[in-house]
């Protein structure tokens, strides 16, 4: 489940930060986020193992709650 999460997230990112390329989603991720952001999504992926997987979702919620202003205001625009 966690990795449909990334997947979608992946696409999120880059609608907002590379928009021509969001659909390509993990295949461009190391070549079209800024390199704080690629950092952080890619330390989640690390993580992303039956041990480690409260880890993952921490370090996941994290980076949504970074951007959740400008999905909200996205999705308010798009009503």
């Amino acid at each position: 489940m966690l990795r449909y999460v990334v997947i979608h997230l992946a696409r999120v990112l880059l609608h907002r930060h590379c928009p021509e390329r969001a659909q390509l989603g993990l295949k461009t991720i190391e070549k079209s986020l800024p390199e704080p952001i690629l950092e952080q999504f890619k330390e989640t992926l690390k993580y992303m193992t039956p041990s480690k997987h409260h880890s993952s979702i921490r370090l996941l919620t994290s980076l949504v709650d970074s951007e959740k202003d400008w999905i909200y205001k996205t999705l308010k625009e798009e009503d």
